[in-house]
């Protein structure tokens, strides 16, 4: 589907996402304090948790790699999607239709945007052999 997805629904997909709920689904959360929550962090191997949650601000951050953002970046990390997929998986979530606007900004050339979806395979590519190959993390 063309076109941009509008800022203002984007800040009211966050505003109806519960970030609690959102990551709870996925990585197990415990209570902590009186508001946050917490949980050892998905993106790294650890034994005690680092990672928390927090309702009010609707945001995670974990205290061990640094790993941080609201529920579209949590989505993306986690389930390894792109933005626009990563809101499209939120909106179907909350059974909301994700609009496109239409006529707006300049459209890119055919070749100029075949040259931007070869860089994103190859920026892909690279991140999935960072996460993954033997030699990843040297």
């Amino acid at each position: 589907m063309a076109g941009q997805i509008p800022r203002q629904f984007i800040d009211d997909l966050l505003a109806r996402t519960d970030i609690v709920e959102l990551i709870d689904q996925r990585v197990p959360l415990k209570k902590a304090g009186s508001k946050n929550y917490s949980a050892c962090c998905p993106f790294h191997n650890e034994k005690s948790p680092s990672f928390t949650v927090s309702p009010d601000k609707q945001f995670y951050h974990c205290f061990g790699c640094g790993a941080h953002g609201n529920a579209i970046s949590f989505m993306m990390e986690f389930e390894q999607l792109e933005f626009v997929e990563a809101i499209e998986e939120l909106a179907k979530q909350l059974h909301m239709d994700v609009p496109r606007e239409q006529g707006k900004g300049p459209s890119r050339p055919a070749a100029q945007a075949d040259d931007y979806s070869l860089m994103q395979q190859a920026a892909d590519y690279y991140q999935q052999q960072l996460q993954q190959h033997t030699n990843g993390p040297a």
